[in-house]
């Protein structure tokens, strides 16, 4: 009766393979996160910068129309090569963005 049963003995090698494989899992499930929490908080910091630098420039841009009578037209950087431009033509304001 002993000799029809069959006794599988997984031994440590199957459970230790099982755990080594769901520890790399986790690291590079944890890596794949912290990279992309890193590439939104460049990409957040990027537009913030953009923003502000925006309405920093449409400030100065109408303060300096507002200094001046007739059509004219006033530049200012927002970030690194790009300017904001407002012109008034008519006693009209236009914005437009210029990237050099």
């Amino acid at each position: 009766m002993n000799k029809d049963k069959m006794k599988i003995n997984t031994g440590i090698g199957i459970p230790s393979m099982l755990i080594i494989f769901v520890i790399l899992a986790m690291c590079v499930i944890s890596l794949v996160s912290y990279l992309t929490a890193v590439n939104n908080k460049t990409a957040v910091e990027r537009e913030y910068s953009y923003v502000l630098g925006y309405y920093k420039a449409e400030e100065n841009n109408l303060y300096e129309l507002s200094l001046s009578e007739g059509d004219m037209s006033v530049k200012s950087e927002i970030v690194n090569g790009t300017y904001l431009v407002c012109e008034r033509v008519n006693g009209t304001i236009n914005y437009s963005i210029v990237e050099e």
